[in-house]
């Protein structure tokens, strides 16, 4: 599977596009990341589909789901997983001011 189309069934399950993370460490403006806002309202069993999803087709490289992923495990109170998430992202992006504030918010 392509991360073009696991992009696409992710936002299906959620029901919003996901944007990407742009948020710079030198730019000055608002904070482009909404995703972990929108994750409130969503459910328990889509949160499981869209983590196994990830799970089984994550491009090592995609710092969006690994946010998406991490954001979920938060959520689920798995704190040490969420954080190596975080870490990948800051990996993969350290210019990214989103990623060291998840990493931070873990």
């Amino acid at each position: 599977m392509q991360t073009l189309d696991i992009k696409t069934d992710i936002e299906n399950i959620l029901g919003f596009e996901l944007i990407r993370r742009q948020h710079t460490l030198g730019r000055i403006g608002a904070k482009d990341d909404y995703i972990k806002e929108n994750l409130e309202g969503i459910d328990n069993k889509q949160l499981q589909k869209i983590k196994n999803l990830i799970l089984k087709n994550i491009p090592s490289k995609n710092e969006n789901l690994w946010a998406l992923l991490g954001y979920i495990y938060q959520k689920n109170q798995e704190y040490k997983k969420a954080i190596r998430c975080f870490f990948k992202t800051i990996e993969i992006n350290s210019s990214n001011l989103d990623n060291w504030i998840d990493l931070a918010s873990a």
